[in-house]
């Protein structure tokens, strides 16, 4: 994406704001006295979240905060750093739409799974909220995305053929 400027300024994330419980909700009685996490720290995390998708998933709003949030909760722990996170899955347009639909297909299998008490899966809220901000604006920045995947082709084509002396006339089959 390009640095400094939003991806899709009309992609308001208009929710109202959720509330967070610092005992996981979905834990059982034995279960209560173990710690999760506090309201607090689920809602710095949420609003971290809402401004990194909300900007078009610039590198600037990526914090550590999210990096640890989505490897150890979303059963994503195959990277070794945050960079690494990032550029695998939101350095290019169609990298951020298929994590898009990973988070969401991902958050829906465990939210059906939410009686079941898995360790990574325990702040079901925040990722609930997460998964409705996101859905909330996924139309709107997948299209933002295509298009400035679809410039990114079409500008290494061209520069591509520069090389070789070559022009090409780009025309979309409408």
């Amino acid at each position: 994406m390009s640095a400094g400027e939003a991806l899709c300024p009309s992609c308001k994330i208009k929710l109202e704001k959720p509330t967070f419980e610092s005992r996981d909700p979905y834990l059982g009685e034995r279960d209560a006295g173990r710690f999760v996490a506090t309201a607090e720290e689920k809602k710095r995390l949420y609003n971290q979240w809402v401004r990194f998708i909300s900007n078009g998933f610039q590198r600037k709003d990526f914090t550590k905060g999210l990096y640890h949030y989505l490897t150890q909760h979303h059963g994503d722990y195959a990277h070794y750093s945050e960079s690494s996170y990032y550029d695998d899955y939101f350095s290019a347009p169609d990298r951020a739409v298929g994590f898009m639909e990973w988070f969401i297909k991902e958050t829906h299998i465990h939210r059906s799974m939410a009686g079941v008490n898995r360790p990574t899966y325990a702040w079901q809220d925040l990722a609930d909220a997460m998964n409705a901000a996101m859905l909330s604006v996924a139309p709107a920045i997948v299209q933002a995305l295509k298009k400035e995947q679809e410039n990114r082709d079409v500008a290494t084509a061209q520069a591509l053929l520069a090389q070789h002396g070559l022009t090409a006339e780009v025309k979309r089959r409408d």
